[in-house]
């Protein structure tokens, strides 16, 4: 792969743009999620582009960074509920367990246990659900000052924590998932979540000057501890959680239709009715004013 062209293939001037793009320059290659007009939520084509572009960068003897961000206002808003079969319907826990053998790969592709290339993940907008999980595989996290992040899916009753409780503790784990609340960017440094905090314009410059710091860097070094990194996680019992919550999570999820707005309307029902926009209105309504006293209002009506 020559440094500065599009990494994926089937790309031409007169087809659509493709939802991940990226671009290799001096040893660092840059991903972006391109999907800005649905938040570069996580549709089942968006996820298959990514893990097989990340495989592709991590066998490029080439490219020793990579930067994982988005196009527009967000991140990652999350998975993409307009897409069907986002929400499985049958099968109950079957479903859902299926669900999480087809997607989990996608967010287990961005960790360093299966890539051989560090990845920093750059925040530049919202950060949530699906997002935020695919995001905390990344080795690093720098977030924009207007960054959000929150398991929004925990307003509708799904699961997904984890990972959570590896990087910043069972009580703040507990606080996004228990509550559905956003935390801004600052919060998130506070809490150990991202590694720095920078103005949204100087994002882009600051990740890849951090990003060519670390391309400079003896790469068989860089391997190594990334190596040992991991090794520590999973020594913590990472890896084993990560085979329990994959059922965990079934379970969970199989029970989504369950929840209910605060008017004890089925989210789901109001979905399926309503529509998409009809849903976040309902789930979204005891969120408008964030709990946290320091945090600004979210806008996380997505």
């Amino acid at each position: 792969m020559s440094p500065g062209t599009d990494a994926v293939s089937g790309h031409d001037g007169g087809a659509p743009e493709p939802t991940v793009l990226c671009a290799v320059v001096e040893h660092v290659a840059t991903l972006t999620l391109n999907r800005p007009d649905r938040l570069n939520a996580l549709d089942a084509p968006t996820r298959e582009l990514l893990v097989s572009t990340l495989d592709s960068l991590d066998a490029d003897p080439e490219v020793r960074c990579i930067v994982l961000t988005g196009a527009g206002r967000a991140f990652c808003a999350g998975a993409d509920l307009n897409e069907k079969g986002a929400v499985p319907r049958e099968d109950g826990v079957l479903g859902w367990f299926r669900f999480f053998e087809t997607t989990n790969p996608a967010d287990a592709a961005i960790n360093t246990s299966h890539l051989h290339k560090p990845v920093i993940g750059a925040i530049n907008g919202l950060c949530y659900g699906a997002g935020l999980l695919a995001a905390i595989e990344c080795d690093l996290l720098v977030a924009a000052e207007s960054a959000s992040f929150g398991m929004l899916e925990a307003r509708m009753g799904s699961g997904g924590s984890n990972v959570l409780p590896f990087l910043i503790g069972a009580q703040w784990t507990r606080y996004l998932m228990y509550s559905g609340e956003v935390i801004s960017a600052l919060k998130a440094k506070q809490i150990g979540l991202v590694l720095e905090v920078v103005p949204d314009t100087q994002l882009a410059d600051r990740v890849q000057d951090l990003a060519r710091r670390i391309a400079s860097m003896p790469p068989l070094q860089v391997l190594l501890s990334k190596r040992q990194t991991d090794g520590t996680l999973a020594m913590m019992g990472k890896l084993n959680n990560d085979v329990f919550s994959h059922s965990h999570q079934a379970i969970l999820n199989s029970l989504a239709s369950l929840a209910t707005d605060a008017e004890g309307r089925s989210l789901l029902e109001i979905l399926d009715a309503e529509g998409i926009d009809a849903l976040k209105r309902a789930r979204d309504a005891i969120h408008r004013e964030p709990w946290l006293g320091d945090e600004e209002r979210s806008d996380d009506q997505i």
